[in-house]
């Protein structure tokens, strides 16, 4: 019977359509995603990752899941979905409603609060709080004030507590 289920599940994700999204980030930037199964693809060239490029790597975009907020990372890849993310690199997804955000594994639709990408049940962290603090500071480029704020927002103490020049909840 578990082996049943779980050969049904299998087959409906292998079934699922992807979903096509036009993400946009805090910073105004516009992006293309394809998501399946909860994860997502960004079509999108043109990343400018902070940290020096490994051997063999190639610029790319990826939708990284912080505790509570969504965001657009320049990433380094190093194959076909390798890739680390450095969170001064990424900014969080700005949205509307909730079919503008990227779904959670085995959900239809994403999450929109406040006018940001959320994952409902994520806690706020000192990642997340770093991501609110960089809303606003331009793409990444590791300027003073992204390094400042993206230090700013770590520091944010227990329980976290976003500073207030940072973009609030």
């Amino acid at each position: 019977m578990v082996l049943a289920s779980a050969s049904w599940m299998l087959w409906l994700s292998a079934c699922e359509k992807p979903l096509q999204l036009a993400l946009t980030d805090t910073e105004g930037r516009s992006f293309h995603a394809t998501c399946k199964a909860g994860e997502c693809t960004v079509e999108d060239p043109g990343a400018h990752p902070s940290s020096p490029r490994p051997d063999g790597a190639e610029a790319r975009y990826a939708i990284h899941r912080a505790s509570r907020y969504l965001a657009v990372c320049d990433v380094w890849a190093t194959g076909s979905r390798a890739f680390t993310v450095d969170p001064i690199d990424c900014r969080v997804l700005t949205c509307k409603a909730d079919t503008d955000c990227p779904p959670a594994k085995g959900l239809s639709k994403g999450a929109c609060t406040n006018g940001l990408c959320i994952e409902p049940s994520g806690a706020l962290t000192a990642e997340d709080a770093a991501l609110l603090c960089l809303a606003g500071t331009g793409a990444p480029a590791g300027k003073s004030q992204q390094v400042e704020r993206f230090a700013l927002g770590n520091n944010c103490g227990s329980p976290c507590r976003v500073p207030s020049v940072c973009r609030q909840p």
